[in-house]
């Protein structure tokens, strides 16, 4: 097994609840990443 830190996914929907999720990257940004989010002006 791989003792690199996992990737993870994060995933919202666009406006409040990407802000959200972003006040919470330090929770996060030591992490291997993507995001998945609608494709609009505000994601």
């Amino acid at each position: 097994m791989s003792k690199d830190k996992p990737k993870i996914a994060l995933v919202t929907s666009s406006g409040g609840h990407l802000t959200q999720l972003h006040m919470l990257s330090k929770s996060w940004e030591s992490y291997n990443r993507f995001w998945v989010t609608f494709d609009k002006e505000d994601a």
